[in-house]
């Protein structure tokens, strides 16, 4: 018998702080680490577009079907990814820890039910992926609850608040969502990341969705902007600002500037999306309760960005 049967998972990051290890201490190392359990995200956004990748690490009682959810600001492209971006961000990002010098911060078109597009259907490794347009959110649950039964996605009790979160994201005109069925087994393994491609005036990832699950969430995502973020921005809480740790304890934030050699070994799509082939990386990171969320973040101002 199935233990568990049906969750949903969230694309968050469940990545703990990794600190200095005893023996070889270098100059300054960052408190973040891609190669921890759980899921990761690089963003990168040029103000008007998004490039979103995601990884995950997954495990269950028993081996099942499980679903992840995704809401978007817009239409998504999605292809297939490579862990080694998540590689190559944790290089950077350690090369750059003993120099690094902060100044000044601050099915297309078919209708699956009334209210209900199905814009896509793809399969990338082991994902089996459907993009949907909502238009209204009681059409939107029925159809939701019908796609799991006819992906055999066994489940014992709805998320009734899955319907009032749906809501706030449809009056946010939030109206793009990506099922996301993978199988996953006792032994904990990395899934094949995706890259979602997508046009938004802000940085977005969401959070609220995450409310659909109990306990304690680790979050960290890798940010590439067009320019340097406040630190003292309160745009970002409840995260905070990732940083180096140097052999005094002493905490430096994590932003430097990319060129566009370095942004083309973490992602060709990431460095398309910035003509002058330059972006700041910086890291924000949140623990805590996942119930808590409020809101989705949602950043423009943080990048000084008009309002």
């Amino acid at each position: 018998m199935r233990i568990l049967t049906f969750f949903i998972i969230l694309f968050l990051l469940f990545i703990s702080p990794s600190f200095a290890d005893r023996g070889m201490i270098p100059i300054s190392k960052p408190n973040v680490s891609v190669y921890e359990p759980g899921q990761k995200a690089i963003i990168a956004w040029n103000g008007h577009k998004e490039i979103l990748i995601l990884s995950t690490d997954a495990s269950a009682s028993d081996t099942c079907k499980v679903l992840g959810i995704l809401p978007l600001p817009s239409k998504p492209k999605i292809e297939k990814g490579d862990f080694k971006s998540f590689e190559e961000i944790q290089r950077i990002i350690e090369k750059h820890a003993p120099r690094v010098v902060v100044r000044g911060l601050k099915g297309e078109g078919e209708m699956g039910a009334p209210g209900v597009e199905i814009l896509f259907h793809q399969k990338i490794g082991a994902h089996d992926l459907t993009c949907v347009k909502a238009n209204d959110y009681q059409e939107f649950i029925h159809w939701t609850k019908n796609f799991l039964i006819q992906s055999k996605v066994e489940w014992t009790q709805f998320p009734h608040s899955l319907e009032t979160i749906v809501k706030d994201y449809l009056l946010e005109k939030i109206k793009y969502f990506v099922f996301d069925i993978i199988e996953v087994t006792p032994e904990t393994k990395s899934i094949d990341p995706l890259i979602y491609s997508f046009k938004s005036k802000y940085l977005w990832y969401p959070l609220k969705i995450s409310t659909l699950v109990s306990g304690e969430t680790r979050i960290q995502l890798f940010l590439l902007t067009k320019e340097m973020p406040d630190t003292l921005s309160e745009e970002i809480f409840p995260f905070k600002f990732g940083s180096y740790l140097s052999r005094r304890k002493e905490a430096t934030p994590i932003i430097f500037q990319t060129n566009g050699e370095e942004l083309e070994k973490i992602s060709p799509e990431a460095r398309k999306l910035f003509y002058q082939e330059k972006a700041y990386l910086s890291v924000i990171h949140y623990k805590g309760l996942a119930s808590d969320f409020k809101k989705d973040l949602k950043l423009k101002k943080f990048f000084g960005s008009s309002p």
